[in-house]
């Protein structure tokens, strides 16, 4: 806005002197900071060398405007200088200014008109005079604006707030958060848990209202971070906040007044030492995105992740008519700086794409960055898969149903367009069809490693198989193995398209077996009409009933926003110590989603074993659909 039209509307903010403070001042001629409030020009706050900051707190969030600046010896030279405005002294920081330079021609108040944002404290970075002696002097500052408003509570539905590991226990799931309901809770342990909220598009989110479960007997440490998507990057809202301690109701958070489509809380613990995270109920209060004039962060189509072949990518912003700078060096793009982007990227080798989005009168946007790896990644594509993996303890079962054992697995076994090295990344590629043969007991075919400790002897022999700790020492002792950790990268490059339509787009990449029932069995399903793939597990009690368990969407809850694109690199991990089954996904570039989970005491002496590949889990449609995952690594260790 025109400095005309702020002066009309904004009113000066009382700073005292007592909330100004600065990385440097002139203690020999007494140039403190607070007389850069003391309305005088006969005073000054000076601080030598490049990047010598002086910093105000406006006690409150307020909505800054303008910003008047009476520089000392301002009539005979000029000053470079950044404004920045933030909610907390360590940060984030927007940038209002930067390296903007004084007039040369006064010594009176020199008027700055900035993007209108919210923010508690401004500050002036220093970078030195045109007489060279690396002095940053200021007579007096004046801040300019007007009151920052709320507005009403955004609405978030159940299905919108997900979790990076929950208590299933005891179902305490994420929707409980916005049920409405103060005796449901959420509850994730762990330092770092986190509960993440989808606002639907962009909004101005100024207040967080948490009401902590058993928070009238104990703190919780807390996060509140605020993004545009849920890989980041993060605005820090609240940092290491702690709730009261006195109540169950609930507890008003004044943030920043930021714009963003998510919020997330990371729990670090309560002061009973249990290590649990657990909210009752959360609300978002905030206004429209309007409110607060900031760009919305780039996207990139395709998202980043690793690809066999030159990618072609897409930046766009959701702020209309905003101008896009990328680089692919490493460097950080600005508003100035980086390359101005006008059309698609094509990326041949691997490369750090970042971007930032920016438009007159507007904050620019926080800088969205990714990395694309295109190629082989340290695997050998002209070697068969035993060439790039240890396959010396797994044997493999084919479409035909047919077996292929350990050793010869081992000696640079391959199986045209069903097991097989992919020619440009190395990767292990496991492809099924729909129409095929299937093993006793099961309805579905695959392509898919089968776990053998003792790879000579017979897979039902306990030696082959591992047991919990839990379970009895005869067992332990005759077992292969005690205990257990699945890790696993790979893609899904295609899931079925034809068929019945409750099969269709299903498939199995990892599981636990057991002798009659599987402990769990991973996931990936993603329908034609859907851009993005869930992932969730099944679990079968020992009797073989079974339940689906929610990481990222479910079975109820396809399509998410948070879901997995095919040939998104992705990672999991299935660990067991005990009773206790704990699941990690990681989206490549995206933070871990864990669940956990407690196996029935009725799986104590029973042998286990991992499985890993593609395990079809559509026997309809056409005879040319299929399946297919490229694993870029996979290991199993009993620790």
């Amino acid at each position: 806005m025109a400095a005309e039209a702020s002066a009309q509307s904004a009113t000066k903010f009382a700073v005292p002197g007592s909330a100004v403070t600065a990385s440097t001042y002139d203690v020999a001629n007494n140039a403190v900071p607070a007389n850069a409030v003391d309305g005088s020009l006969t005073t000054r706050w000076a601080g030598q060398g490049d990047g010598a900051y002086i910093t105000f707190d406006l006690g409150t969030t307020q909505s800054v405007q303008l910003i008047k600046i009476a520089w000392h010896q301002g009539d005979t030279r000029t000053t470079t200088f950044d404004v920045l405005a933030g909610a907390s002294t360590s940060g984030p920081w927007t940038t209002l200014i930067n390296r903007g330079v004084s007039s040369g021609a006064t010594t009176n108040p020199e008027t700055y008109d900035v993007a209108d944002t919210n923010a508690r404290y401004v500050r002036i970075v220093g970078h030195g005079n045109s007489s060279g002696n690396g002095w940053n002097s200021i007579t007096e500052v004046e801040l300019w604006g007007a009151s920052a408003g709320t507005g009403g509570q955004l609405p978030v539905p159940g299905s919108a707030v997900t979790a990076s590991t929950y208590d299933v226990a005891n179902n305490a799931i994420p929707a409980n958060a916005v049920d409405d309901d103060q005796t449901t809770r959420w509850a994730g342990q762990g330092d770092g848990a986190y509960i993440t909220f989808d606002l639907g598009t962009t909004q101005g989110v100024q207040l967080v209202k948490i009401a902590w479960y058993q928070g009238n007997t104990r703190t919780t440490t807390f996060d509140v971070l605020a993004g545009t998507s849920t890989s980041g990057p993060w605005t820090t809202l609240i940092n290491r906040g702690v709730s009261s301690g006195t109540t169950t109701d609930f507890e008003t958070y004044d943030v920043a007044d930021t714009n963003a489509r998510y919020v997330r809380i990371v729990g670090h613990g309560n002061s009973s030492g249990n290590g649990w995270n657990s909210i009752a109920e959360v609300e978002l209060w905030g206004a429209s995105a309007g409110t607060v004039d900031q760009v919305a962060t780039p996207t990139f189509n395709p998202a980043p992740g690793t690809y066999t072949s030159a990618q072609t990518v897409s930046i766009s912003s959701a702020t209309a008519g905003a101008s896009i700078r990328y680089t692919t060096d490493g460097s950080t793009p600005t508003s100035t700086t980086g390359t101005l982007y006008s059309g698609p990227l094509s990326l041949g080798t691997t490369t750090t794409l970042k971007a930032i989005a920016y438009q007159s009168g507007l904050t620019p946007s926080p800088v969205r960055s990714g990395t694309y790896t295109i190629g082989a990644g340290g695997l050998d594509p002209s070697a068969p898969p035993s060439g790039n993996f240890d396959l010396s303890h797994w044997k493999i079962t084919l479409p035909d149903a047919s077996e292929v054992s350990a050793s010869t697995l081992s000696n640079g076994y391959e199986l045209e367009d069903t097991f097989y090295t992919d020619p440009v990344t190395g990767g292990m590629v496991f492809r099924c069809p729909n129409l095929a043969e299937t093993t006793t007991n099961s309805s579905y075919s695959r392509t898919e490693l089968r776990e053998m400790l003792a790879p000579s002897g017979s897979a039902s022999a306990p030696a082959n198989n591992w047991v919990m700790s839990t379970s009895s020492s005869s067992a332990k002792a005759a077992a292969g193995g005690v205990d257990g950790t699945l890790r696993a990268t790979l893609t899904v490059d295609r899931v079925s398209t034809t068929g019945d339509s409750g099969k269709v787009g299903r498939v199995i990449v990892g599981q636990i077996h057991g002798p009659d029932s599987e402990p769990i069995r991973l996931y990936f399903h993603k329908r034609p009409s859907d851009s993005r793939g869930a992932i969730y597990f099944a679990h079968d009690t020992p009797s073989n009933s079974t339940t689906y368990y929610p990481i990222i969407g479910d079975p109820s809850n396809l399509n998410p926003a948070n879901g997995v694109l095919l040939g998104e690199t992705w990672s999991y991990e299935i660990k067991v110590v005990g009773q206790s089954m704990t699941v990690k996904v990681t989206p490549a570039g995206r933070a871990t989603v864990t669940a956990t989970f407690t196996l029935e005491s009725g799986y104590n002496n029973l042998g286990m074993y991992f499985k890993a590949g593609v395990y079809n889990q559509n026997n309809t449609g056409t005879a040319a659909d299929y399946v297919q995952a490229t694993f870029y690594s996979v290991t199993h260790t009993h620790p």
